[in-house]
């Protein structure tokens, strides 16, 4: 979106600028200097918005890796508390076993 608000406004200020010389408003030399100015303006323009899309994918990639982590951590936990609760039950089925043992002897 941003690439395409330049272009637009690249052709409409390189129009400008030759109607300014086709009315004489700019020598030739003058219409060339304001040319390269505006080259280099684009291409300055052209590479933040290179740099601001590279770090926009660094921030998405990094959101991406830590909602990652968190399943994963999540997943773990989950893991963790469902062994923990099985551990409990084995633990509570042999003391009612030893209960049982005892009062039959």
């Amino acid at each position: 979106m941003r690439e395409q608000a330049l272009e637009i406004r690249h052709k409409t200020h390189l129009e400008h600028m030759k109607k300014m010389l086709e009315n004489r408003r700019f020598s030739p030399r003058t219409f060339q200097n304001k040319q390269i100015e505006l080259e280099k303006w684009i291409t300055k323009e052209r590479e933040n918005i290179q740099r601001t899309k590279k770090d926009i994918e660094k921030g998405w990639l990094s959101t991406a890796d830590s909602i990652q982590r968190v399943i994963s951590f999540s997943y773990f936990f989950f893991n963790f508390l469902r062994l923990k609760e099985i551990y409990s039950s084995f633990r509570k089925f042999l003391q009612q076993k030893e209960e049982i043992q005892i009062q039959v002897i």
